[in-house]
């Protein structure tokens, strides 16, 4: 998945829908970077799909380099519930939502 994407999905606050590991998943998209390996990662809330372990619902952590047949879709989302900015999974952030006050 290209990173470039994940960062417009970001900052228009819009789902992406991607297959990764088994199956297609749409995803709220809050934080993408480098991890400390060098692999480009996104953090998201998925909200429907594929789940390996059968939690389709919740925050997870992916790698870019392993998805496939991403987009963006047509709808909104806002920050989740939990979200934390600066995430420490992720030490080179290249995006992430904003929280409104």
């Amino acid at each position: 998945m290209s990173e470039h994407l994940v960062i417009s999905a970001i900052q228009n606050q819009l789902k992406i829908r991607f297959y990764y590991d088994g199956g297609f998943r749409i995803v709220e998209p809050h934080t993408v970077g480098y991890s400390r390996n060098g692999y480009i990662l996104l953090r998201g809330f998925q909200v429907s799909g594929y789940s390996r372990s059968g939690n389709s619902n919740g925050w997870k952590l992916f790698r870019l380099d392993e998805s496939q047949n991403q987009s963006i879709c047509d709808e909104k989302f806002e920050a989740r519930p939990g979200y934390k900015m600066n995430d420490s999974h992720i030490p080179h952030i290249l995006a992430q939502l904003k929280i409104k006050n």
